[in-house]
C-alpha cells in the first residue's frame, strides 16, 4: 500500500498532523500499536495535586465561563485550549482518551486511514520514498512520500530512533524527587496519581519520565520509605523498569541528583529531528517534556507544525531534509517563544522549586483571599498563565508576590531566593 504520508504513532501528535494533512486532501495513514479502546495514559501529578486542594475553585474554570475549557490533569484528564481541537459540549470536563478518540474519529471522517494494533518494526528511507514494516499482516509494508514519527517515548520509540540512527545524549543525569505522603495513606491512593512500581520490590510509585538532551526525569512517590533511600530505589527503577531501563541503554555516563541539585540543571529541549523523507514530533522528539505544564497542547501543536512543514514541501515536490528544515522553525515560533522559556512561573513554581505543596498551598489560600475580597486580578493571572502562559513579567511578579504573601516566614524564606533566581521577584 502506498500513501502520501505514513505517521507512525496515533496519540496526540500523529493525529493532529494525520488530520491537518486529511483535511487538505493529502493521502494519509496513521500506524498505532495500541488498541482502539486502549485507556492507558501517564497523569500529571501537579493536575491531580492542585485539583484535590482546588475542590471548585475558581468556579468559572468549572463552569466554563471563559474562554478555555478545562479537562483536570489526574489519571483521566488533561488541560487543553480550547482553540486546539473543536470537542463538542465547550466548557466541560473530557476524558482525555476522549478528546483523542474525538481526534481520530474526524481523521477517519476525513478519509485518512486508521489502523489499530500495529506496530512498527523497521523503517527504511529509499530515494524516492520511505518504507515502513509492520505486524500486521493486512498492512505488513507500507510506502509513503514521507514518514511522521509521533510514537511518544516508549520503547518502540527507542527501538525505531535506534535504527535510523537518531543521536541521543552521551550523559545521562537522573533527577529524583520525593513526595512523602502521610503514613496512613492507602496504597490505591498512589493510582489516581501514578503509575505503581512493582509492590513487591518497593512501596514506591513513578508520576512520570521524560526524556531530554542533559538527563532524564523521574518523580516518585514516597509514602513508606525516608528520602534518603530514594536514590537506591531510582537506581533499582533505572535498572530494571521496562520502559525507562531501554531509554537509557547507551548513555556513556549516568549521574543521579538530588532535587536541591537540579536547580541548575540545564533546561535545553531536544531539537526535533529531520531527516530525509522524516519528522519526528511530540514526545520521541523530547518536545513535552518537565519544564511544561501544557504537554497534551504542545504534542498537537508539533503536529500541526509538522502537517504545515509537509504541505509545503509538497508544493516543491521535494521531502529531503532540507526541504523539511522549516519544521524547527515552526515549532519554536509556536512553541519555544512563549511555552518553553526556562523560568515560566507555572512550570518553575511547581516543579523547579520542589515544593509543590508549599506552593499549592499558598495559592489556594491567596485565590480565596481574594475572591472574598470580591477581586478576580490574580484568578485572571493564573487562567491566563496555565492555559495560556504568555503572561507579562509584571504578572508574573504580582502573582508570586501574592503566594510568597500567604506562607509561613519560614517557608517564605527558602522561597524567596528561588523566585528571586528565576526572575519572579526584583
Amino acid at each position: 500500500m502506498e500513501f502520501d504520508v505514513v505517521v507512525i504513532g496515533g496519540g496526540p501528535a500523529g493525529t493532529q498532523c494525520a488530520c491537518d494533512l486529511a483535511d487538505k486532501n493529502v493521502s494519509v495513514v496513521v500506524l498505532e500499536q495500541g488498541s482502539e479502546a486502549d485507556k492507558s495514559y501517564v497523569p500529571c501529578l501537579m493536575g491531580s495535586k492542585l485539583e484535590a486542594k482546588f475542590g471548585i475553585y475558581p468556579n468559572n474554570l468549572i463552569d466554563g465561563d471563559c474562554t478555555c475549557f478545562r479537562i483536570i490533569a489526574s489519571r483521566d484528564y488533561v488541560d487543553l485550549p480550547a482553540s486546539v481541537v473543536d470537542v463538542p459540549h465547550l466548557g466541560r470536563f473530557f476524558n482525555k482518551n476522549a478528546v483523542i478518540a474525538y481526534d481520530r474519529q474526524q481523521v477517519m471522517v476525513k478519509g485518512a486511514k486508521f489502523y489499530f494494533n500495529t506496530r512498527v518494526t523497521s523503517i527504511q528511507t529509499l530515494p524516492d520514498k520511505v518504507e515502513a514494516r509492520t505486524t500486521n499482516p493486512e498492512v505488513s509494508v507500507i510506502f509513503g512520500k514521507v514518514a511522521v514519527l509521533a510514537c511518544g517515548i516508549q520503547t518502540q520509540g527507542s527501538e525505531i530512533a535506534q535504527s535510523l540512527q537518531i543521536p541521543r545524549p552521551k550523559t545521562t543525569r537522573i533527577v529524583w524527587r520525593s513526595y512523602q505522603l502521610p503514613p496512613n495513606s492507602p496504597a490505591r491512593a498512589v493510582n489516581d496519581m501514578g503509575l505503581v512500581w512493582n509492590d513487591k520490590m518497593s512501596s514506591h510509585a513513578y508520576v512520570a519520565y521524560y526524556n531530554t538532551p542533559v538527563g532524564f526525569f523521574i518523580a516518585l512517590l514516597d509514602y513508606n520509605r525516608a528520602p534518603a533511600e530514594m536514590a537506591g530505589v531510582l537506581r533499582e527503577v533505572c535498572t530494571r523498569h521496562k520502559i525507562i531501563a531501554p531509554l537509557l541503554e547507551g548513555a556513556e555516563h549516568t549521574t543521579v541528583l538530588s532535587e536541591e541539585d537540579a536547580q541548575d540543571m540545564p533546561r535545553e529541549i531536544i531539537t526535533p529531528t529531520v531527516k530525509d523523507r522524516l519528522l519526528v514530533l511530540g514526545d520521541a522528539a523530547g518536545l513535552v517534556n518537565i519544564f511544561v505544564y501544557e504537554g497534551f497542547y504542545q504534542a498537537k501543536v508539533t503536529g500541526r507544525c509538522a502537517a504545515d512543514t509537509i504541505l509545503a514541501a509538497r508544493e516543491q515536490n521535494r521531502f529531503d531534509a532540507q526541504a523539511l528544515a522549516s519544521y524547527k522553525r515552526r515549532w519554536e515560533q509556536e512553541l519555544y517563544e512563549v511555552y518553553l522559556k526556562v523560568g515560566r512561573t507555572s512550570a518553575y513554581m511547581f516543579y523547579d522549586t520542589g515544593k509543590l505543596d508549599t506552593v499549592a498551598n499558598a495559592l489556594v489560600k491567596a485565590l480565596k483571599r481574594e475572591q472574598a475580597e470580591g477581586h478576580t486580578k490574580l484568578q485572571n493571572i493564573y487562567l491566563q498563565n496555565m492555559i495560556s502562559p504568555a503572561v507579562p513579567q509584571g504578572s508574573e511578579i504580582t502573582w508570586a508576590k501574592a503566594i510568597l504573601g500567604e506562607m509561613s516566614f519560614t517557608d517564605k524564606a527558602v522561597m524567596l531566593p528561588r523566585f528571586l533566581k528565576a526572575g519572579l521577584m526584583k
